[in-house]
């Protein structure tokens, strides 16, 4: 039985008519189509910059399942506000199914592991794809638009049952380049459990808060840093873990100053390590500014120091991402890549 469960991205913007398609395998031929919407659904009111996701997945049914789904087809449901313990409760009748509450189990349990299953993908494959091509957007970019079923090979969809569905869309956003994307990396990433770093992760909501909470934005962004630094400590120097990990607040300057250049000393540089060096500066103001807010009950900072902030923690995440083994970050490195991001 194929399954379908399909997302909205918020501020995910594709250039592009054609789905781009993923294919990930498995006993359960787990496919993902991601596109931009249609000149129709635009009328109807979907914004362009919102991208459309399908996960799709051949899974067979349960032995008990299977009655349940034969009355979903014949259009058959609970009878309203009741839950019913069998297929042979259900009845014809229009309007909402009335989520899974009403229906029998092992039917629910079974919808939740196939929504579980599908879900876990498409929401792997939106936060490498944010990460790995630099998009920005929220921390939490994906709502449900429900779970599908079709016993005809996609011929026609019948929708679903659900228990819940939660919106975020938050800005800012950028384009994502289908053409420059490499469905075989992003593919492999997705199957080798790769997710987005905690720090990424962090950095996005501090730029959702930029210009709601600065405070808060500060704060966060600052944290961000610190996870990373953190991060490629660990990853490079394991005897090391104990040690970084009971650091509440790493001294993040003196570590880019002068741990960095001796660490990856055979590696590319990024930055000058002098406290003259601009992304330096605003790495040291932060972290002041930081400590007086933190310790102080200093006020935020302006809204132009809160985007210089983020841009310089934005600019040290792909250095650290580099220095994990990331090498493709480089292309996010403006210091490289000035058009980068």
């Amino acid at each position: 039985m194929l399954f379908k469960l399909s997302y909205t991205v918020s501020r995910l913007d594709i250039h592009s008519s054609e789905p781009i398609q993923f294919d990930f395998g498995g006993p359960d031929e787990i496919r993902a189509f991601i596109r931009a919407p249609s000149d129709d659904e635009r009328d109807k009111g979907f914004q362009s910059f919102n991208a459309f996701l399908d996960i799709l997945g051949e899974i067979e049914p349960t032995k008990k399942t299977i009655p349940v789904f034969a009355a979903l087809f014949e259009g058959r449901r609970p009878p309203e506000g009741v839950k019913v313990s069998s297929a042979e409760e259900m009845i014809h009748h229009d309007g909402p199914s009335y989520g899974l509450k009403c229906y029998p189990e092992p039917f629910g349990s079974f919808i939740d592991m196939v929504g579980r299953k599908l879900s876990s993908v498409g929401c792997s494959l939106v936060s490498i794809l944010r990460w790995r091509y630099a998009q920005e957007g929220g921390p939490s970019p994906i709502s449900t638009r429900g779970l599908s079923v079709s016993n005809n090979n996609g011929v026609s969809w019948y929708p679903a049952p659900s228990r819940h569905s939660i919106v975020s869309i938050t800005p800012p956003h950028s384009v994502l380049a289908h053409q420059k994307i490499d469905i075989g990396e992003i593919c492999n990433l997705v199957e080798e459990n790769q997710q987005e770093p905690v720090s990424q992760e962090l950095l996005r909501e501090a730029k959702g808060l930029q210009h709601s909470s600065p405070r808060s934005s500060v704060l966060i962004a600052v944290s961000a840093l610190e996870v990373a630094v953190k991060t490629v400590i660990v990853n490079k120097v394991p005897d090391a873990a104990w040690l970084v990990d009971s650091m509440q607040s790493p001294p993040v300057v003196n570590i880019l100053l002068h741990y960095f250049p001796v660490l990856f000393s055979v590696d590319k540089s990024f930055y000058e390590a002098t406290k003259e060096n601009s992304l330096i500066k605003v790495i040291t103001d932060a972290v002041y500014i930081r400590n007086q807010m933190l310790h102080k009950g200093a006020s935020p900072p302006t809204h132009e120091k809160v985007v210089e902030i983020i841009a310089a923690v934005q600019e040290l995440l792909w250095i650290c991402d580099y220095y994990s083994g990331h090498t493709w970050a480089e292309r996010h490195i403006k210091a490289l890549h000035p058009s980068a991001g």
